[in-house]
């Protein structure tokens, strides 16, 4: 949460909240749901973990908002990024194979 990373580093809410948004251009929570989002996506790519696991995992509350905010990041719901990145992972081992032959 903001209230734990402003504790974590030391400064106050509101200064963290200046910092993050003349840096990064986003509010704290939009950083923060970036950074979940991501953590997400790198857990559906690499783990057999069910997408509510993940949405747990990485702190969302709800799977409504957990499938909102990934589909606005990556344009698809979790389940059809499991399965694109699944193929794209699939393809690429297999050119790969076929650059050892």
């Amino acid at each position: 949460s903001i209230d734990a990373l402003s504790r974590d580093v030391s400064v106050s809410r509101a200064k963290l909240y200046r910092i993050i948004q003349d840096e990064t251009g986003r509010t704290p929570a939009m950083f923060i749901r970036e950074i979940r989002l991501s953590q997400a996506s790198r857990l559906l790519s690499t783990t057999q973990l069910n997408v509510s696991e993940i949405s747990s995992m990485v702190g969302f509350g709800s799977m409504k908002y957990f499938n909102k905010y990934f589909k606005e990041k990556f344009g698809m719901t979790p389940t059809c990024y499991r399965e694109e990145n699944k193929e794209n992972k699939e393809k690429t081992q297999n050119v790969d194979s076929d650059r050892d032959e």
